[in-house]
């Protein structure tokens, strides 16, 4: 075989025994596994640790700022290793594929999978002196939301002078503010001393423009800032080769297509002026203390800088379960944990107890998780509630669905499936293509809830929950006593779960056996670490005593 070709859709395929075959489809590859030159590209290992990878690129980044004084380098982690970790699968996976079949002379691909694989394919093209043969052909597609696209947290447009920010602060100190909180879901009401930061107040003059009719620019001053990664643009913006000698060409190239990409459209001094901007109002108001709900994200990492310029508190609450080591990777430079990571309002203790273990500040909170009322329906066997993917695996929902479907008797259990709510319509399509190629392979009909219905309000319709992924519902499943299995491909250590207690199952004899056990335990542990600690009324209270 000579020719390596990347499947694109679902298409019925004219085999070449020249030609071998690879599909990103779980269920495409079973239909078609007789044949002896198709390969299920996800099947292969990542090689990829996305701990280590992550570590030293925010090391580097931190590196670049103390050495080569590039103060907002540590702002473009987030998009860097976004965009990285998707790069190196994708790289070492296709490497691997070329050295166990040396005899490939060409990589033929759809055009239209997405710029970061084709970076990926040219790259090993050009180590192994192979032809690059892309196609412009329909591609259908990833349940993951491997976009092109990514939106900043950092407003598109500013005031050009601090007037508003100027009376919104003398009115908060008059009215003795304290503390500034970032929105989130589990706030409905704030002590006194204790107010949202909305970035909202960092635009007013251009949002009158716009409610004037003088500014018809809605897009540009209403939302996040969006940054289109594929298109191409000249490298003004460097990395210090010293700094980054462990990298190859194409990674450091990578890298610096993405800072300068994010530069280009929000310029060190447009950042600068930001920043100013946040310190006055931090400063104006008087403010002793700001609680983000991200680490990673460039504003919220501006907000810190502001923050540790004044030597005012910052504290981290994090909006879901998170995994502690994947979370803070970076934890050996205490002058970047200054900067970068503040105290932890931890969920409950285990988690709090791991985030400590790393040397870092934290401290054990009882958030109020809200339960939605119960919705009553027909009771079912087993409810799955499925991931989207990853960034290591693009179609990990569809893996999800077969693997489940195989170890479960569907005939005899009633089984419903659900994901999470899902704005990115590209996604939704490729899911709801892979479903239907699914019910046709397995003779099968798949009752798929509402992704807009809160899980909580019909838990308790099941005997037992089926988590493909980490996410808060595991917490409401244990608050609701409902017995459930994780099952997950997602290389996550959320500590808060009570690693060491709870049904994991790592592979299918430990998915059989938790099927058959009646251990609950659990759900009490879970169910007690969240309520142990003070509430966050209360801890939010005392900020302001």
């Amino acid at each position: 075989m000579t020719i390596l070709k990347f499947l694109s859709n679902n298409d019925s395929i004219n085999f070449d025994d020249n030609v071998l075959y690879i599909t990103f489809s779980k269920a495409i590859y079973i239909n078609n596994k007789q044949r002896n030159n198709i390969i299920y590209f996800f099947d292969i290992d990542h090689n990829a640790n996305e701990k280590e990878i992550n570590s030293l690129i925010e090391k580097n980044l931190f590196e670049e700022y103390k050495i080569n004084n590039n103060e907002y380098y540590p702002l473009t982690f987030k998009y860097i290793y976004r965009y990285f970790i998707t790069y190196t699968q994708f790289y070492n996976r296709l490497d691997y594929i070329i050295r166990k079949y040396n005899k490939i002379k060409s990589i033929e691909y759809s055009i239209n999978i997405s710029f970061i694989f084709t970076k990926a394919v040219n790259a090993i093209c050009r180590k192994y002196s192979i032809k690059s043969k892309p196609i412009d052909e329909q591609f259908i597609g990833f349940s993951w939301r491997h976009n092109n696209e990514i939106s900043s947290d950092i407003i598109p447009e500013i005031d050009k002078h601090s007037f508003f920010i100027y009376l919104y602060a003398k009115y908060l100190k008059f009215i003795n503010h304290k503390v500034f909180i970032l929105p989130s879901s589990f706030i409905t009401k704030l002590p006194s001393s204790i107010n949202f930061l909305r970035f909202s107040i960092f635009n007013i003059f251009n949002k009158l423009k716009v409610i004037l009719r003088i500014n018809r620019r809605i897009n540009d001053v209403t939302g996040l800032t969006k940054m289109d990664f594929a298109k191409d643009i000249r490298h003004i913006y460097k990395l210090d080769n010293e700094i980054w000698n462990g990298y190859r060409e194409d990674q450091i190239k990578l890298i610096e297509h993405v800072i300068n990409i994010f530069f280009d459209r929000l310029t060190p001094e447009y950042i600068s002026s930001l920043k100013l901007k946040i310190t006055q109002l931090l400063k104006w108001s008087n403010t002793k203390c700001v609680i983000l709900d991200e680490t990673i994200d460039a504003f919220r990492r501006l907000i810190s800088l502001s923050c540790e310029s004044l030597k005012i508190d910052v504290e981290y609450m994090p909006h879901g379960i998170i995994s502690e080591k994947l979370q803070f990777t970076y934890t050996s430079d205490d002058q970047y944990i200054r900067k970068y990571i503040p105290k932890t309002l931890a969920w409950n203790s285990y988690s709090s107890t791991c985030i400590k273990k790393m040397n870092l500040n934290s401290y054990p909170i009882s958030f109020p998780i809200a339960i939605s009322s119960h919705k009553k329906s027909d009771p079912g066997d087993i409810l799955v509630l499925l991931s989207h993917g990853d960034l290591i695996n693009l179609n990990q929902f569809e893996e999800d669905i077969i693997k489940i479907l195989k170890l479960v008797d569907y005939k005899k259990n009633k089984i419903d499936w659900k994901t999470h709510h899902n704005t990115y319509i590209n996604c939704v399509e490729t899911m709801n293509n892979q479903k239907e190629y699914i019910e046709k392979l397995f003779n099968i009909k798949l009752n798929f809830i509402n992704n807009s219905q809160k899980v909580s309000s019909i838990m308790k319709n099941y005997r037992l929950i089926i988590f493909t992924t980490y996410t808060t519902g595991i917490y409401e499943a244990a608050l609701l006593n409902v017995p459930f299995i994780i099952y997950s491909k997602e290389d996550e250590e959320p500590y808060g779960l009570i690693l060491s207690k709870i049904p994991i199952a790592n592979n299918e004899t430990d998915f059989i056996r938790l099927m058959n056990s009646d251990n609950k335990e659990y759900l009490y542990l879970i169910r007690k670490s969240l309520s142990e600690n003070i509430s966050l009324n209360d801890y939010l209270s005392n900020k302001c005593a």
